[in-house]
């Protein structure tokens, strides 16, 4: 039997993308993901940005 707790939830419209970033190294990635989110979070005041998963050469190739 589900338990059901008594929590708030929101949802909101919204648009979402998943992009494949290739870079140099873990460090310039970063800086990366977390750049491509400042203008948006600017203007419109919201806006979400991370790496999913690290592909690995050898297997995602």
């Amino acid at each position: 039997m589900a338990i059901i707790e008594d929590t708030y939830c929101e949802a909101f419209e919204g648009i979402c993308c998943q992009l494949m970033v290739t870079a140099q190294d873990a460090e310039f990635l970063n800086n990366a993901v977390n750049n491509f989110t400042v203008l948006p979070s600017t203007v419109f005041g919201d806006a979400e940005g991370g790496i999913v998963r690290w592909f690995d050469r050898e297997r995602d190739y």
